[in-house]
């Protein structure tokens, strides 16, 4: 009897199936360059390390530069590197504690050391899993939506946490079935299981397209057709969640053997077709959402790991090398198409490895540098300066939560969310900042802000007013608590007048006080901590990354 007979028919599809996809990943690990018109695609390509790699980055970064006639700023200080690495790569600003130890530590690779550590940690898989899923499913925080995203965050956390293959990532998203609670299904319910809306997000997300504009007609300033988007959007025609209502603990996503995509305006029936041919393009067997992440995953396709450079590049340095993130028409309207031709390939010959990706990216000179330039603004998108990058909501929250302690807690995700629509969407884009005066007048006058500087709430404030405290070492922790840096001398000198000032003026009212009371009182400790914290946390300084 030959061995297939012996096995169940679902057991051995299921068997091939994904013997099919580790020969497929296995073969991307040593992907060139993915087809577009360029000819690196050689054999003979040897993948850099890291480090060489990294030069690599800063040496095209340099080149543009020179042609624009511009030197690259100096490295910024260490109380800057740890607090944008911090916010960049865990979404969390660093505490005080951790800033004192890093600016002594004499160890000539504590960057290095930083990075890893921090991209290693529980922070680092949950920032990502953010980050991820507010461009996976809509910015509407209804309990609905709520509820889909935990399912969503909990399991792309996981898979941050092991550093899952990125390739392998977007694949089993795509091909996700069960229910929203414990699968990141609620990707497929937010799109309310539209062939039309799963393909224009897909794409937007995993590909860089902005595909939706062929939906009606032909793509006004791109090659794609409306054909081209119908074929795409037939590949999610057949999942269904069994008409039950949106984000009911009860819905699972399913594949069903019927349906079917029509150009709008006909009863032509568009058939499952992918952007471009790839050796993994008609495939015969599997579900069509299988068989899309085979092409998508495809070590020929150009878009995969184009895009997800683009959006860590993003993340990083405040914009991508192509902006908008969602819009890469076309490789040659990067602000440096060789370099991000490079990291493409790179991602892709490394393994997809996205913790890789960020590590690398941040061991550059040009993630190193300094804010500002002494020769005033340089040209935009040059990276002659680091850009400073406005926190988002989620990292203005966690933000706040670090200094508070006892407000908005990480295992708390009730006051998390509170104090997040309290704040508002505070960036838009990567590198646009959103926050409008009226946005910023209920931001500086919401209860959360008081409650942190308040002498009867604040933890932080009650630690300050310790005996063993002084008006000097006070000031260091709350610049070192709020901005993560020791205050400048200027600063230094500034507010010690200022407390002098302060304390000066509480003592003669509380003389005054005793004197009109005729009765002996127990003296009040100064409010200007608290009014210097909430001074801090208000400034645009600690809405800022570095």
């Amino acid at each position: 009897m030959p061995f297939r007979s012996r096995l169940p028919r679902q057991f051995a599809f299921a068997l091939c199936w994904f013997l099919l996809i580790v020969a497929l990943h296995a073969g991307s690990i040593w992907a060139a360059e993915p087809v577009d018109g360029s000819d690196t695609n050689k054999s003979d390509r040897v993948t850099p390390s890291a480090a060489e790699m990294a030069a690599r980055v800063d040496e095209l970064l340099q080149k543009r530069l020179t042609e624009l006639g511009w030197q690259a700023a100096g490295q910024c200080d260490d109380a800057s590197f740890i607090r944008r690495a911090s916010l960049d790569l865990t979404g969390t600003a660093p505490v005080g504690r951790d800033v004192l130890d890093f600016i002594d530590n004499p160890s000539k690779t504590k960057r290095k050391d930083l990075v890893a550590r921090l991209l290693s940690s529980p922070k680092s898989s949950v920032h990502l899993a953010n980050i991820w899923s507010s461009w996976l499913l809509p910015e509407a925080d209804s309990p609905e939506v709520q509820f889909g995203r935990g399912g969503l965050q909990t399991w792309l956390r996981s898979r941050f946490a092991e550093n899952l293959r990125y390739d392998r990532l977007v694949s089993d998203l795509l091909v996700s079935t069960g229910s929203i609670t414990n699968s990141p299904t609620a990707f497929f319910v937010a799109l309310e299981s539209k062939p039309e809306k799963i393909a224009a997000k897909t794409a937007r997300v995993f590909m860089g397209l902005q595909l939706d504009c062929a939906e009606c007609h032909n793509h006004p300033f791109d090659d794609w057709k409306q054909r081209d988007f119908w074929g795409f959007a037939a590949y999610f025609s057949q999942v269904s969640t069994g008409g039950e209502q949106m984000f009911s603990p009860n819905q699972a996503l399913a594949d069903v053997s019927e349906g079917e995509v029509k150009l709008p305006g006909t009863e032509e029936v568009i058939a499952p077709k992918p952007l471009v041919e790839t050796e993994q393009a008609g495939l015969e067997t599997g579900t069509r959402r299988q068989k899309l992440t085979l092409w998508l995953t495809a070590r020929e396709n150009p878009f995969l790991a184009r895009a997800a450079v683009n959006r860590v590049w993003a993340i990083l340095f405040g914009r991508g090398l192509i902006e908008p993130i969602d819009d890469m028409r076309s490789i040659d309207i990067a602000s440096h198409p060789e370099l991000l031709r490079e990291l493409s390939m790179y991602f892709a010959e490394t393994g997809y490895d996205l913790r890789g990706l960020l590590a690398m990216l941040a061991s550059t000179d040009a993630y190193n540098r300094a804010n500002v330039h002494s020769s005033g603004q340089p040209p935009e998108a040059s990276y002659a300066t680091m850009a400073c990058k406005p926190l988002t909501s989620t990292q203005m929250a966690a933000s706040i939560s670090q200094v508070a302690r006892q407000l908005a807690r990480e295992n708390d995700p009730q006051s998390q969310q509170a104090l997040m629509a309290q704040l508002g969407k505070l960036r838009g884009d990567a590198s646009q900042a959103t926050l409008g005066m009226v946005q910023a007048l209920v931001t500086l006058h919401g209860t959360a802000f008081d409650e942190v500087s308040s002498d009867s709430s604040s933890r932080l404030l009650q630690a300050l007013n310790a005996p063993h405290m002084n008006d000097s070492k006070r000031l260091q922790w709350l610049f070192l608590s709020t901005l993560n840096r020791n205050p400048t001398k200027q600063e230094d000198a500034a507010f010690s007048s200022v407390i002098n000032e302060a304390i000066a003026k509480a003592a003669e009212s509380e003389t005054s006080d005793k004197s009109e009371a005729g009765e002996k009182q127990e003296a009040k400790p100064a409010t200007w901590q608290s009014d210097l914290l909430w001074a801090l946390i208000n400034s645009t300084e600690f809405a800022m990354t570095p």
